[in-house]
């Protein structure tokens, strides 16, 4: 054997040594990952100003609820109120404090689900929203009834108190 076999024959083991391991370590990282769960809790989006602190199941007709939204909680039977927020949005921090202090007092009337503005595109150009802080006023078969932008805090107890059925 010469000598530039012997080099082409150690180049071409280095040249393939790694390729082999890089794929072993695939194989092996395949095979030890484990299975997510499919059915998990849903979240509340993490914000600065801690706004939605807790999640409620589900909404009932007796207890109004402040929560994220869910598509399965709208268009059955009720009057909703669609809240389209932004963490970093001073009039969403406001009317977020309000929705907190309405709901803790037990006056509301109607369950108010939170939407994250900026990551749902879908809903916005479903109920026309243009800008964070809007409310979206739906029937009980989820149709639109009325877009309210920048509520006051008088606007907004007055959209939850009266009844809406």
């Amino acid at each position: 054997m010469n000598k530039f076999t012997s080099i082409i024959g150690v180049y071409s083991i280095r040249m393939r040594m790694p390729r082999f391991i890089s794929f072993l370590g695939l194989i092996l990282l395949a095979g030890c990952s484990r299975p997510q769960s499919i059915a998990t809790a849903p979240q509340a989006p993490a914000s600065q100003s801690g706004m939605v602190s807790s999640i409620a199941a589900t909404a009932t007709a007796r207890q109004p609820v402040y929560t994220l939204f869910s598509p399965r909680l709208v268009g059955k039977g009720e009057s909703v109120l669609l809240f389209f927020a932004q963490a970093a949005d001073p009039f969403s921090s406001q009317s977020d404090r309000t929705l907190q202090t309405v709901y803790a007092s037990g006056s509301a009337l109607l369950s108010t689900y939170r939407l994250d503005y900026g990551s749902s595109t879908g809903a916005r150009f479903t109920y026309g929203v243009i800008v964070p802080d809007t409310f979206v006023l739906l029937s009980p078969d989820g149709a639109r009834k009325t877009n309210v932008i920048h509520p006051s805090e008088t606007e907004l107890r007055t959209l939850l108190g009266p009844s809406r059925q």
